[in-house]
């Protein structure tokens, strides 16, 4: 039996494979739009919708393309992750033989590191620790919680 290897018909199949193994609707929402974002570039780029066709040429034209668009490094690393994941399920199920997602390295991602916290904001947060209470949050005891449990 022939199999119609076109991405717009994988992208409907892969959505339903991803509700079926019980991802998140945002999650799958996610895919969605990154599978059609590159059915729309495909088709003004002139990129295979075949997905037996693609070679990781394609890929980087396809991240250019999405690059020239002025979209941040850290959505554009998404864009290949989420291809790529789409890519790898399509192997998984014998329906391409290679991912060219694979073969073409993700954009390096700057690094964010995250401060610690300073003393005085330490000492505010170990002020406001109650011990008598389950959550070590006190009621009543800030001028902020004006609420009283009825």
């Amino acid at each position: 039996m022939e199999h119609d290897l076109t991405i717009p018909t994988l992208t409907a199949l892969y959505l339903d494979a991803l509700a079926t193994e019980g991802k998140s609707p945002r999650t799958i929402s996610a895919y969605h739009e990154s599978l059609s974002i590159y059915i729309a570039t495909a088709k003004a780029e002139g990129l295979p919708l075949q997905a037996d066709q693609l070679v990781p040429a394609d890929v980087y034209r396809y991240i250019a393309a999405i690059r020239r668009r002025g979209v941040c490094d850290a959505t554009q690393h998404r864009r290949h992750r989420e291809m790529k994941s789409f890519f790898s399920w399509l192997k998984r199920m014998e329906l391409v033989r290679e991912n060219p997602f694979q073969k073409v390295p993700l954009i390096r991602l700057e690094q964010k590191i995250v401060q610690p916290f300073s003393p005085e904001q330490l000492a505010v947060m170990l002020a406001a620790y109650d011990e008598t209470t389950r959550l070590g949050q006190g009621t009543g005891r800030s001028s902020s919680s004006s609420s009283t449990p009825g």
